[in-house]
């Protein structure tokens, strides 16, 4: 399973992955970081990844990247930090 880090992600995440065995790119490697978040899961489907790992919450509530999502079939992660009370609402929404 080839693995995506996003931009927003710490890149020890990166080497974590690979001491791990799992074969993964950041972002920050080839340059996709600044792409709309549609446009970057045509890019990483077309590569070869199916998981996106990122800490852009925004990520899970893009309707024209959620329709590609279900397109493409790649999951996502989203690395969140203890929620805060106005987090509330983002996370009942997903």
């Amino acid at each position: 399973m080839n693995w995506f880090i996003d931009r927003n992600t710490p890149e020890p995440l990166k080497e974590f992955f690979r001491l791990n065995g799992q074969p993964c790119v950041h972002a920050n490697e080839v340059d996709w970081g600044e792409l709309p978040n549609g446009k970057l899961v045509d890019r990483l489907y077309a590569e070869g990844h199916r998981v996106i790992v990122t800490h852009d919450k925004i990520f899970a509530v893009d309707e024209a990247r959620n329709r590609l999502l279900k397109l493409y079939e790649v999951a996502v992660v989203i690395i969140c930090r203890k929620p805060k009370p106005h987090d509330r609402f983002r996370l009942l929404g997903f």
